[in-house]
């Protein structure tokens, strides 16, 4: 007797627990869409007063950084509040990582042909974009 109520007992907590972790992936899965949004909103909070003086200057060494592995263009795209450099290199992480990644095997729109370029929306939101500013 005294093992059914520890099955009992052991099944009621898992079930518990289950039902707990089902509840956060629901929450994650309902607040993920939300989360560029989210951060451009604490951002711009944060970057009041005297953190916007400190955000100038990280962003400054950032672009310097960025700019002397770029190729001098950027992807702007407005309507979803991008604004990113286009990094040309062989190594994907590093590309991804520091703008709009240009696939080195694709053509360039100069010469014609596909153009393959791929990035993170999230990374490179410009500071106000126009979706966010109603």
């Amino acid at each position: 007797m005294a093992e059914i109520q520890k099955n009992k007992q052991f099944l009621r907590a898992s079930v518990s627990i289950l039902g707990f972790l089902v509840l956060v992936l629901i929450a994650y899965l309902l607040l993920l869409p939300l989360y560029p949004a989210l951060k451009y909103e604490f951002f711009k909070q944060a970057s009041r007063g005297e953190d916007l003086k400190n955000l100038a200057v990280i962003r400054e060494k950032t672009e310097a950084a960025v700019q002397k592995e770029t190729s001098g263009n950027r992807l702007i795209i407005s309507k979803i509040g991008i604004d990113a450099p286009i990094i040309e290199s062989v190594n994907e992480t590093y590309g991804l990582n520091h703008g709009v990644w240009h696939l080195p095997e694709s053509s360039t729109p100069d010469i014609g042909g596909n153009t393959v370029l791929t990035g993170h929306r999230f990374k490179y939101l410009a500071l106000k974009p126009d979706f966010l500013s109603a």
